[in-house]
């Protein structure tokens, strides 16, 4: 990250009433650590816009540049922010990012203090994995009571947590969680807890939950590349033959964990035809992944096109064309990291889409973000910016 750098021109940048000045001048920010400078006036800027916070993605920015700068007096103002957009789709989680880059635990009590307050569900999704990575094992008791007492979205918070800070004995009482519940959201949260506890006993559980329920496709992406869960492969591949309707999502899963047994039946599939948007998507992460860059400009076409949501196939479920663009985008990222020759491509791929997102969900759009970022290094936003001008 950037120290000598001047932040001055970027700083009164931000306090234009344009929103699109301030955006960019955010984004320049990001490659400055300055936190003496900075963090007073991002504070200031994001004061003046609570508690409506109605331009979500210069919130986010803002709090991705408290994130990088590591200030601990930004810390208050993270939290007032989380507590004022809880319920949005980008926002906790660039909230809860710069909590965990700052890693002040003093914050932890008022985050417990959301959590408990919160009586619709909303804090559970993100505050927990912020709440397991800062109070650590101190909070384990708290939330192994939630396994019995609360509220569906309060356990499901409870799962989160203890599959990051449990001891061998919560493997048990997920397992017990995952067969007493009959929500199939509330057995994956379980089942995919305990699978950074018991690999083992989890693949039992999800073989379990595979056979009675009849929507794989909300545990699949849980399974999906997973090494501990490597030995479901030849199990999910005999699903696949049984199961037609779920052939795409079965077969894309066991590629993640065995490529050379479930990649031919893929593709062969592919050259069938007749798949949904998302399945379409899937399939295409899945070949790239395993290794096949012929696939990177259908991918980007994929992205750029329609995401799964320009054709409204009845097929599709919401939550199936998100997890289509988000694999699409992390298999891109993943061979972009690696292949020199398609790197520059796929970052402007990511650069555009992040400013026009066209038919991506904003979830999606904000992996492209965080991509970018991931390939370029944050620090670096301006290299990748000369890197690209020189290539045109």
């Amino acid at each position: 990250m950037t120290e000598a750098a001047d932040p001055t021109p970027h700083l009164g940048l931000l306090r234009s009433t344009d929103p699109f000045v301030q955006q960019g001048a955010a984004e320049a920010l990001w490659e400055i650590h300055d936190p003496e400078r900075i963090t007073p006036v991002v504070v200031e800027v994001l004061r003046s816009m609570h508690p409506d916070h109605d331009n979500k993605h210069l919130t986010a920015a803002l709090l991705h540049v408290l994130e990088h700068q590591r200030d601990k007096t930004a810390v208050p103002m993270i939290v007032e922010v989380l507590e004022a957009v809880m319920g949005d789709d980008i926002m906790p989680e660039a909230a809860c990012a710069a909590l965990r880059a700052i890693g002040d635990v003093g914050c932890v009590p008022h985050l417990l203090a959301l959590y408990e307050e919160d009586d619709e569900g909303l804090y559970a999704d993100a505050l927990a994995p912020v709440l397991a990575e800062l109070g650590g094992r101190h909070i384990r008791d708290r939330f192994v009571t939630d396994l019995s007492h609360a509220e569906e979205d309060k356990r499901m918070g409870a799962f989160t947590v203890l599959g990051r800070v449990g001891v061998a004995s919560d493997a048990k009482l997920l397992m017990a969680s995952a067969k007493r519940t009959d929500s199939d959201w509330e057995r994956r949260a379980a089942l995919d807890a305990l699978a950074l506890l018991d690999p083992a006993l989890a693949q039992k559980g999800f073989k379990r939950a595979l056979k009675r329920t009849d929507r794989p496709d909300i545990f699949l992406p849980t399974i999906a590349g997973r090494p501990g869960l490597a030995g479901l492969a030849s199990f999910l591949l005999k699903r696949a033959r049984k199961d037609a309707d779920h052939r795409v999502q079965y077969l894309v899963t066991a590629a993640s964990l065995d490529p050379g047994h479930a990649l031919p039946q893929l593709t062969a599939l592919a050259d069938k035809g007749h798949l949904t948007p998302a399945g379409r998507g899937q399939i295409l992460a899945a070949v790239l992944a395993a290794g096949q860059p012929s696939v990177v400009e259908e991918c980007i076409a994929f992205l750029e096109n329609n995401g799964g949501f320009a054709e409204d196939h009845p097929g599709d479920h919401h939550h199936e064309r998100i997890d289509a663009q988000k694999a699409v985008v992390h298999a891109l990222q993943a061979h972009a990291d690696k292949t020199p020759a398609d790197f520059l491509k796929v970052c402007d791929a990511f650069d555009a889409l992040r400013k026009e997102p066209s038919g991506l969900h904003q979830i999606a759009a904000h992996e492209c973000q965080r991509a970018i970022e991931a390939l370029t290094g944050t620090e670096r936003f301006s290299q990748y910016r000369q890197w690209r001008s020189s290539q045109s």
